[in-house]
């Protein structure tokens, strides 16, 4: 049955079979879970010298670090890629320093 547009819907809050289990909490906000950084990513953005960021966002292990937080075949995949791309990475990464560091 259809409820009508001027009727409110209400929802009961307990179950209406007592053997069901109670209805799930509700989820963590994103203030509440807190921002979803790896340690080096964590480490890099700390860092105050700009040439150090640069140095730290060219080394693997931040490379790497991005894949974090996905399923396991997922991460493997998504690192596969990101060693293909790590030259590249590398030299855009040293690019952009110049150009940072030469518009000073």
């Amino acid at each position: 049955m259809r409820p009508s547009r001027t009727t409110p819907l209400t929802r009961s809050v307990t179950p209406a079979d007592p053997n069901e289990p109670p209805p799930p909490q509700r989820g963590l906000t994103r203030e509440e879970r807190g921002r979803d950084v790896s340690q080096a990513q964590a480490e890099t953005e700390a860092e105050t010298s700009k040439v150090k960021q640069y140095l730290r966002a060219m080394s693997p292990r931040f490379v790497l670090s991005m894949a974090e937080g996905y399923p396991v075949v997922l991460k493997q995949f998504i690192q596969f890629c990101l060693i293909i791309i790590y030259p590249a990475w590398v030299f855009a990464v040293l690019v952009g320093a110049l150009f940072h560091l030469a518009g000073r």
